[in-house]
């Protein structure tokens, strides 16, 4: 926590100082894997299957980034991925399985074992195929907001975008299909003192096609080399 709270405060004069600018990785699963320089899992069953990722059973290991992101007004987060849910496997029941997905920003990568492994500490939605499609954008323990797509929505799969502000999120879901979008967008404060970005669910989820972009908060070491850098360049400004 500590050092997250050092990679903040030094972000901050470095990106008043001129210097901070977003990168964007990309990760599609394409080779059997995941980056390992851009996510890592939490968890003991995290794999690739039907070339997505999958958090595999009961568990729910998360796919989480391996850097964290800083986010506000200024340099907002986003977050997009192609949801699918799979086949439910039963031969006499053979269409998509009913399953549910989270995919969260302000995260500590880790799982509540309190709450059957769902994201712990992260402001995360949480996307239900079943249950007339029932969506939510959740913090720890309550809802931001509580929405019904339909079931039908979430046959085909669903391109899931997040922006990020800081003090307010924008949620688009969008039928990759049909193209129904839905598009919110809600305030809150909520701060889990963490900046990572994860991805998790049941079984039958699967996620791909993910792309991130933002500023990514320092790691001690490198922010402090950053600031002082920064206070440097703040001092020439002065000075001329």
């Amino acid at each position: 926590m500590r050092s997250l709270f050092i990679g903040l405060t030094v972000w901050s004069v470095v990106a008043s100082a001129g210097l901070a600018s977003a990168e964007t990785i990309r990760e599609n699963f394409n080779n059997g894997s995941w980056n390992p320089s851009n996510f890592s899992v939490s968890g003991p069953a995290g794999a690739v299957v039907d070339g997505a990722y999958s958090s595999q059973n009961a568990d729910r290991s998360i796919l989480r980034t391996v850097r964290q992101y800083y986010t506000s007004n200024a340099s907002p987060l986003t977050v997009s991925a192609t949801l699918s849910y799979a086949l439910s496997g039963d031969p006499d029941f053979p269409e998509v399985g009913e399953d549910i997905a989270f995919l969260g920003t302000r995260g500590s990568g880790l799982r509540d074992s309190n709450y059957s492994n769902e994201p712990l500490n992260s402001l995360y939605l949480r996307i239900h195929n079943f249950n007339d499609g029932y969506t939510s954008l959740a913090a720890p323990y309550y809802n931001v907001f509580e929405l019904n797509f339909g079931d039908a929505f979430y046959l085909d799969p669903v391109r899931v975008t997040v922006v990020d502000y800081g003090n307010y999120v924008v949620e688009t879901f969008r039928n990759t299909v049909t193209n129904e979008t839905r598009d919110y967008g809600h305030s809150t404060s909520y701060s889990s003192g963490f900046g990572y970005v994860v991805f998790s669910g049941g079984d039958l989820v699967r996620w791909d096609d993910i792309q991130i972009t933002g500023q990514v908060v320092p790691t001690p070491g490198t922010a402090a080399a950053f600031g002082l850098g920064a206070v440097m360049v703040s001092g020439r400004r002065r000075r001329r």
